[in-house]
């Protein structure tokens, strides 16, 4: 997962969204980018993903991809932008070269952000007394 430039993201803090119900980890992510003005440093690798393309927002050229990391210099944070499901047969590929590209890049700290179903959070949290 090369950097398509020089951007250092040593001692930042990742925020990675996981594609789940309701898109809303996607659309939290959107959310902060949109809010803390942040800008595309990287289009990173997508062939992990279920193929997609699309128009940039805002009158920017060029295309958006699958995998996008987003950022500002001096904010101590930067964001991934997936906007496509994981292939199934490159789930364990992606996790590694996460790993991988988190560890080489200096990165702080990585965070997920995910939802779940009503349903399954009822099966894994206690039911309190009535």
């Amino acid at each position: 997962m090369p950097l398509l430039n020089d951007e250092n993201l040593s001692g930042k803090t990742l925020i990675i969204p996981v594609v789940s119900t309701a898109n809303v980890a996607q659309l939290s992510v959107d959310l902060l980018i949109s809010s803390l003005g942040l800008v595309r440093i990287a289009a990173l690798d997508s062939k992990y993903f279920i193929p997609l393309v699309g128009s940039r927002e805002n009158g920017e050229l060029g295309i958006t991809t699958p995998f996008e990391l987003y950022g500002k210099g001096e904010l101590g944070i930067v964001v991934l932008q997936q906007r496509s499901p994981i292939l199934k047969v490159m789930k364990q590929e992606f996790i590694d070269d996460l790993f991988d590209f988190v560890q080489k890049s200096g990165i702080a700290d990585a965070h997920t952000d995910v939802s779940i179903t009503a349903e399954l959070l009822t099966s894994i949290l206690p039911t309190a007394p009535t």
